[in-house]
């Protein structure tokens, strides 16, 4: 099947659970194709971020992939999920989770528009029977749960109060100064032009193995050092993302899914930043300066040109992802909560709640350190 051609109208009769590398691997061409027909995909589910995210830390997650085919075999939908063993205190549960992480707000299967009620009917009653495989179900976060077209026993879907920022792109918007107040503009300039008057300044998007290779490091380093000062999550730094990131990034710019965008001082990385694209919409992935750059706002600055190709390439929405930091709020003027599908039974589940509101409860009374106890949380904290 190749990428962009109609998949036949006759309704789903096979559904199969995906749970080996191999399989994936043999699914890659179908899955593309399926992607590329899906009106509401997004550049996370292509096959390449969601396979080389999952490969990054598969010791510990096992794939079940969802396949929905048609009567003549063609692929009409399809939900990347995985079983992770998460501990809660004294125990350990089995969790269905989606395959790819970090988890940004956009988790639900890709479905081909001309079999969607008959696929999403087959999505819904494969994930009821996965769920009944696990202790957990922790989907975490959708922007919509329509594919649930029936009850699951023991999971509901509820708004969480983790915020997702975006900007929404009108048409008649030209230029990025546009989309923000008259402060912000002023203070972008200003910084600019006093960033430029004290260092020779480049700023320039990467489409070379070479080019890559070069400025991945120094942008590595910058983000790992900046979210550990920050007390959050080093993603660069975990499982094999020290040597698989780089090398996937560089896929996904070779197949127009991915930017990198850096600006450069002379030999040093001034600020950088990765952005997924598909569809009409960018995500901002991963931002990042020099903090003695810092007095310039070279992030902001940076974020501006980006989002002018953004707008010249005529993007719909530019989204920020989770959080409440200060750029995000500049540029954003949508704002919505994210869902979580949650839940979970048996003795095991039971227990693991339970001893994560005592934890909590500790916490609060100051028995414990809250740190200790949002660790043994049955829900975990939103990645940043």
């Amino acid at each position: 099947m190749t990428v962009g051609t109609k998949a036949p109208l006759a309704g789903p009769t096979n559904t199969e659970v995906l749970r080996s590398a191999t399989a994936l691997d043999e699914i890659r061409e179908a899955w593309d194709a399926l992607f590329a027909r899906d009106p509401e995909a997004h550049a996370f589910q292509a096959w390449i971020p969601t396979i080389r995210l999952w490969q990054m830390e598969r010791h510990e997650v096992e794939p079940r992939v969802i396949a929905v085919r048609s009567a003549d075999g063609g692929l009409v939908a399809l939900f990347a999920l995985a079983i992770e063993r998460r501990p809660h205190g004294p125990l350990v549960l089995s969790s269905l989770r989606p395959l790819a992480a970090p988890r940004y707000s956009h988790t639900h299967p890709l479905i081909d528009p001309a079999a969607r009620a008959e696929a999403e009917d087959a999505v819904c009653a494969a994930f009821i029977d996965l769920s009944g495989e696990v202790d957990e179900v922790d989907i975490r976060f959708a922007r919509h749960a329509r594919w649930l077209t029936r009850p699951s026993p023991g999971i509901e879907a509820a708004a969480t109060d983790v915020t997702t920022v975006e900007t929404r792109i009108p048409r008649r918007v030209s230029r990025w100064d546009e989309l923000l107040s008259r402060s912000s503009r002023y203070n972008i300039r200003r910084d600019s032009r006093l960033l430029r008057a004290a260092h020779p300044i480049h700023v320039t998007m990467l489409t070379t193995a070479g080019e890559v290779a070069r400025w991945w490091p120094p942008f590595r380093l910058l983000h790992t050092t900046r979210s550990r000062a920050m007390g959050r999550r080093a993603y660069f730094e975990m499982g094999e993302s020290p040597t698989r990131f780089a090398p996937m990034l560089l896929e996904m710019i070779e197949a127009r899914l991915a930017e990198f965008h850096v600006m450069t001082s002379d030999d040093a990385l001034v600020a950088g930043q990765i952005v997924f694209r598909h569809g009409g919409t960018a995500h901002s992935y991963r931002i990042t300066f020099d903090e003695a750059f810092g007095r310039y706002g070279p992030g902001t600055l940076l974020q501006a040109e980006v989002m002018q190709r953004s707008i010249d390439l005529g993007d719909e929405r530019f989204d920020f992802g989770h959080g409440h930091e200060a750029y995000k709020l500049r540029w954003g003027n949508e704002r919505s909560r994210a869902l979580q599908i949650h839940g979970g039974h048996g003795f095991r589940f039971r227990l693991a709640k339970g001893y994560s509101a005592l934890a909590m409860t500790a916490a609060r009374t100051g028995l414990i350190g809250s740190a200790h106890a949002e660790a043994q949380a049955t829900t975990n904290e939103a990645d940043a």
